[in-house]
């Protein structure tokens, strides 16, 4: 076998060596697994909602208006987490408010990723006054409350899911924008990217093919966590009516229904806020564990 060969061997054997640690840290980390087991259940009742789901969530039945859940006087084996004002399951409504938000998490939180590290690492590559104009936007942006924003674009183009999908995708990019940046400007000075400037590579190849694999590690713990911010961002503009339309199931809206009648039918609100609160407390355990994973000197042996 020639050295070159011998080389590219070498390194595939030290990326898969390293890549088994990375995996070994994060399974090894309790809470980071129980987070894992946690988002892998809701991202199954997310995508079999149809199947699993005992009523359907649209479905009305007057004459069962605020039935209790099973376990309580009066429950129904029909409706395990009773029903809601109009009759409609609350069961099957928590399930496919599960759709609805982790999908917008996941895609809001992508899309932001990809915009977001795309613009920091052009910035901070190229720097002057790119760099400037980029930052300035950021700056710009995280001025204003995330609410004003969401109201004005509301305002301008009507809730719904696409609204905003393309609301949480704008505001979410300055994040990762500026992590993005700040990685650039201290690896665009290491000594790999001098010399891949020497061999003759380009600045789209050094910027994406030699310095973002270097700089990920911190942006996916971002992305991670940033799912739960966008799904908590989702359900307060439902809450507040400016996010999915009724009578689609979202968690938010649920919340919102079901607060008016918090004293005398509890499980309205209940069910869907635990929920929430599952799901964000899992992708958040995740981050956490994935940081650490991500992070050799967190590692122990």
């Amino acid at each position: 076998m020639s050295e070159k060969g011998v080389t590219a061997a070498q390194e595939e054997s030290r990326v898969i060596s390293l890549k088994l640690r990375i995996l070994q840290a994060f399974f090894a980390d309790k809470a980071g697994v129980t987070g894992l087991v946690l988002l892998a259940i809701m991202l199954l009742c997310a995508i079999l909602a149809p199947q699993i789901a005992p009523q359907d969530p649209l479905t009305q039945d007057l004459r069962n208006r605020f039935c209790p859940p099973v376990w309580a006087e009066g429950g129904s084996r029909d409706h395990i987490f009773g029903t809601d004002e109009l009759g409609r399951d609350v069961l099957s409504r928590t399930i496919f408010g599960a759709r609805v938000s982790l999908t917008l998490g996941f895609t809001s939180a992508t899309i932001s990723l990809v915009i977001g590290t795309a613009m920091g690492v052009i910035a901070g590559y190229r720097g002057a006054g790119l760099d400037s104009i980029v930052m300035r936007v950021a700056d710009i942006q995280l001025s204003m409350p995330f609410y004003v924003i969401g109201i004005a674009v509301v305002a301008a183009l009507g809730p719904g899911f696409r609204n905003l999908l393309i609301l949480l995708s704008l505001w979410g990019w300055t994040f990762y924008g500026r992590i993005a940046r700040g990685e650039v400007l201290t690896a665009r000075e290491e000594d790999y990217i001098h010399a891949a400037r020497v061999i003759g590579a380009g600045e789209l190849r050094i910027m994406f093919r030699h310095i973002l694999p270097n700089i990920l590690s911190p942006l996916i713990v971002i992305w991670t966590l940033s799912i739960a911010t966008m799904i908590l961002a989702e359900s307060g503009l439902s809450y507040l009516g400016l996010g999915i339309r009724p009578p689609t199931p979202s968690w938010g809206i649920m919340l919102s229904r079901g607060q008016r009648h918090l004293a005398t039918a509890w499980w309205l609100s209940i069910f869907p806020g635990l929920a929430l609160m599952v799901t964000i407390l899992s992708i958040n355990l995740v981050g956490d564990a994935l940081r650490d994973a991500l992070d050799p000197h967190s590692w122990r042996g």
